[in-house]
């Protein structure tokens, strides 16, 4: 069969990103976080597309998987940002601990998991 390929991307790298996120992001809900991540990630930028991949679930942390897609970008199609977040000590949300992102690329990825 035939797929739209606005609809398929090919995985890149995984960088750890947290550290280019503002320390104190987070929100009522997982999905809240989620989505600040990726307001985050994007900056100014047009919004892009956001679609929940995996969760959100909750245990020790707070996890949740969405894709970012729709970036000003020929090679880069989107990222793939695997959230993981603290719950606040009052019970009332969550803070980001640890963020992933993978590149979600539109043509191809070289052999360091870059977009071509």
């Amino acid at each position: 069969g035939w797929v739209h390929g606005g609809y398929v991307a090919i995985p890149g790298a995984t960088n750890d990103v947290t550290s280019a996120l503002p320390a104190d992001l987070g929100g009522e809900t997982m999905l809240d976080v989620a989505e600040a991540v990726a307001a985050a990630r994007v900056g100014d930028a047009p919004a892009p597309r956001t679609a929940v991949v995996a969760g959100p679930t909750v245990g020790d942390l707070g996890e949740v998987t969405v894709d970012v897609i729709g970036f000003a970008d020929d090679s880069l199609k989107g990222e793939r940002l695997h959230v993981f977040a603290s719950e606040l000590d009052s019970g009332e949300g969550f803070v980001v601990r640890t963020v992933e992102a993978t590149a979600l690329c539109a043509r191809g990825v070289t052999a360091d998991g870059l977009c071509t």
